[in-house]
């Protein structure tokens, strides 16, 4: 039953084009009616208002009017059919609908107004009313409408999930009104669709030529009887039979009508043919074989969408045996022609494909066959890589990014851990793929257990080329969500502005709710507007409620611009990155000068540079303030932290760098032995209560992991260290004692 509150206005599309062209919406007189219908429902007036001003802008947002239009069509049709302008109101939905289904650009919104069109007709007529009359001669109007549709848009109607041949079993328990334009649309539906499946290969002669045979055998060939093409032939027949009752008998033509096979029997008919086929031969290799051929030949067919995810998942199966038991030519060549499939249906269901990927790939490493794996892993690289596709922060706080991102890396890691020394081009494409398209990993995906995973993996003959592509993972902290100091400053700052600077306060709930690295640019991006007073550079990372209520001027903004203007002048900054640079006494002493800031303007800036130091040194291996690091490092349960810690006290660089590379052997034997080590994880999941998303907080150690982190911190303040040495040699003069030198630290070097 639909309530009397007000709904939320969700349409950017309209603020934006509002603001853009600067177009005074007017509300058509049309539309007026659903204002007056809905008049008893004052809490909805707002919204409504809304979703009328936007179905009559001339830059309609048709994905939110037809969303709009079904929930008033079917939460508030009691509404309708109970007002004495009801039918006159259920004629504005269906051009509505109508309407998206002729403009819409987007296919998935025409489906989802062919599929609100057909819904709200049948829970019309599934609802009683006291005088169908009126109903039924807007249904007869909408239905000779769609009759004249061209062929592109009748399809999108015949494949509806909800189907006209039951509609029409629902006026003809009512009577005689509209049945005839139901019977001539119905008509017209079958006439489509039977001339539609004899377009496409005969399903008993495909199946016969998929599998190389001179003939089916008899019990086989009975299944495919139901629909092949001299089935279809009959049934055209049976249609020229009831052409002339359509003017003649209407009730007796759509009686007819609705018991012959529809666009949706012909869908179920394929989804349960793999089985059926499966079924008649079960255990025999003629059952795989006729599955998988069944299976490919159903996810080729582009009238089957429907079906096309569950079909990718019995294709796993499939194919699994196929490949344990057939030769290496035949798997190779089902492979190769699932893979055609599979480049077709990824861009649709991603997450589905690469399942499917990784089961096959198990299957492929198991059979040990370097030149199968080696086929294999060529056919994966080709289907491409899902990237981050990152398209800014949504109103619910999160980051709308593709979901299938993170689930390409962890099916492609998978596959590496299976036989990593197999896997190098897999492994070299990854590595492309992260370091051009970028990696978005959050917090909440605990990713560090699947660093652990690989390490735990025979990695040793590619150790290098793991450390290439491991290096590219922001996953290499304890502290899952906001924990200690980072939760300690990011509460403080927020907190000590009373909560009122939007931004920061979007700052601190993200780095406590769904922190990433992507979190990093936001805190850049909030530096840079402190500086600039150009509030764009948060522009990407903030919703759009939040970017608009960002002033440029005001409390919030004067104080911490000057100090940081000061800050970067004085110091010689150009860019953000360039103020982790600053150490703890510059820090301290900002606004020490300046009198005509205030104290709590000098803590925001103070607080915002320790946070951002803290935020990088979290997901960027390139900064680290190593002797807190170590404090982990020392928790964490590392060996030898002692001796690591004397090595970093050392004074001259190449003893330091000496040590250090001493130490870092030892933490490489560590990562590469076969020892599993135990995992300490104390992960706590919650809802966080202000944005009504799931967070966690937490920290994970394990020690390979922690290992890899600290080795890979190592390597850049012994890289450094090189940088000194070189620096300190004078070639000016090259003695014997310069010619030493150099060799000791080629020597170095080669490490």
């Amino acid at each position: 039953m639909a309530k009397d509150e007000a709904r939320p206005i969700d349409s950017k599309a309209l603020e934006v084009n509002i603001a853009c062209s600067q177009v005074q919406v007017e509300v058509d007189e049309s539309y007026h009616l659903l204002h007056e219908i809905m008049a008893q429902y004052q809490g909805i007036r707002e919204g409504l208002q809304s979703f009328l001003e936007e179905i009559c802008h001339p830059f309609r947002n048709w994905s939110y009017i037809v969303k709009e239009a079904r929930n008033y069509a079917l939460n508030y049709l009691h509404v309708l059919t109970s007002h004495p302008k009801g039918p006159e109101g259920v004629r504005i939905y269906l051009n509505i609908f109508m309407e998206a289904l002729k403009e819409a650009d987007d296919p998935e919104t025409k489906s989802k107004a062919a599929n609100s069109l057909f819904l709200f007709v049948q829970r019309l007529l599934e609802k009683s009313h006291n005088d169908q009359r009126p109903y039924m001669t807007v249904l007869a109007q909408v239905f000779h409408e769609i009759n004249e549709l061209p062929d592109s848009l009748l399809f999108i109607l015949i494949r509806s999930r909800y189907r006209l041949d039951r509609i029409a079993r629902l006026i003809l328990e009512r009577g005689e009104d509209g049945i005839q334009q139901t019977a001539l649309l119905l008509f017209h539906f079958h006439s489509f669709t039977y001339h539609y499946w004899l377009n496409q290969p005969d399903p008993p002669k495909a199946f016969q030529s998929d599998l190389g045979l001179d003939s089916l055998p008899k019990d086989v060939e009975a299944i495919f009887s139901p629909f092949s093409h001299r089935r279809i032939t009959e049934l055209l027949q049976d249609l020229d039979e009831i052409s002339p009752l359509l003017d003649a008998d209407p009730p007796s033509a759509l009686e007819r009508l609705v018991e012959m096979p529809a666009y949706g029997d012909f869908v179920d008919y394929y989804a349960r043919l793999p089985k059926l086929l499966f079924e008649v031969r079960k255990g025999s290799r003629e059952a795989h074989l006729g599955r998988l051929v069944c299976l490919l030949r159903v996810l080729g067919i582009e009238g089957l969408s429907p079906i096309h995810e569950e079909a990718l998942r019995h294709l796993n199966r499939a194919l699994r045996w196929i490949i344990e038991h057939e030769p290496l030519e035949v798997s190779k060549d089902y492979l190769e022609q699932t893979f055609r499939v599979l480049r077709v249906s990824v861009a649709k269901y991603k997450s589905t494909t690469l399942n499917c990927v990784l089961n096959m790939g198990r299957a492929v490493y198991n059979t040990e066959e370097s030149d199968l794996v080696d086929f294999f892993i060529d056919l994966v690289v080709s289907l491409g890589f899902q990237a981050p596709e990152i398209q800014g922060v949504g109103e619910d706080w999160q980051i709308r990014a593709n979901q299938a991102h993170i689930q390409n890396i962890r099916t492609w890691l998978e596959l590496i851990e299976l036989k990593p020394v197999w896997s190098k081009k897999l492994i070299s494409s990854l590595i492309i793929h992260l370091a051009l398209g970028g990696v978005l990993i959050k917090d909440t995906d605990i990713f560090p257990r699947d660093i652990t995973a690989l390490l735990n993996s025979p990695i040793a003959p590619v150790f290098n080329l793991i450390k290439q592509l491991a290096r590219l993972f922001p996953a290499y902290f304890n502290e899952i969500g906001a924990e200690g100091q980072l939760r300690d400053i990011s509460t403080e700052i927020d907190e000590i502005g009373l909560r009122r600077d939007p931004l920061v306060h979007f700052l601190r709930k993200q780095s406590h709710v769904e922190s990433s690295n992507r979190i990093v640019e936001l805190m850049e991006g909030l530096l840079e507007f402190w500086r600039t007073k150009d509030k764009r550079y948060v522009k990407e990372h903030v919703p759009g409620s939040i970017y608009e209520q960002i002033e440029t001027q005001g409390e919030h903004i004067d104080g911490v611009h000057r100090l940081l203007k000061e800050l970067c002048e004085k110091n010689g900054i150009r860019q953000v990155r360039d103020l982790l640079q600053l150490d703890d006494v510059q820090i301290e002493v900002i606004g020490t000068e300046s009198r005509e800031v205030s104290l709590l303007d000098k803590d925001r800036v103070k607080m915002a540079l320790l946070l951002y130091k803290l935020l990088y040194q979290k997901y960027h291996l390139a900064f680290t303030d190593i002797k807190s690091y170590l404090i982990q490092a020392r928790v964490a349960g590392l060996p030898g932290i002692d001796q690591l810690e004397m090595a970093l006290n050392k004074e001259d660089s190449y003893e330091k760098a000496l040590a250090l590379l001493s130490y870092m052997e030892n933490l490489k034997a560590m990562i590469l032995a076969d020892t599993h080590y135990q995992i300490r994880e104390d992960i706590y999941r919650k809802r966080h209560f202000t944005v009504d998303i799931p967070s966690m907080y937490g920290r994970y150690h394990e020690p390979k992991f922690d290992a890899l982190g600290l080795m890979f911190r190592l390597e850049k303040v012994v890289n450094v260290l090189f940088e000194e040495m070189v620096e300190s040699l004078d070639l000016q003069l090259v003695t014997r004692a310069t010619i030493t030198k150099i060799f000791y630290y080629l020597k170095l070097f080669n490490n």
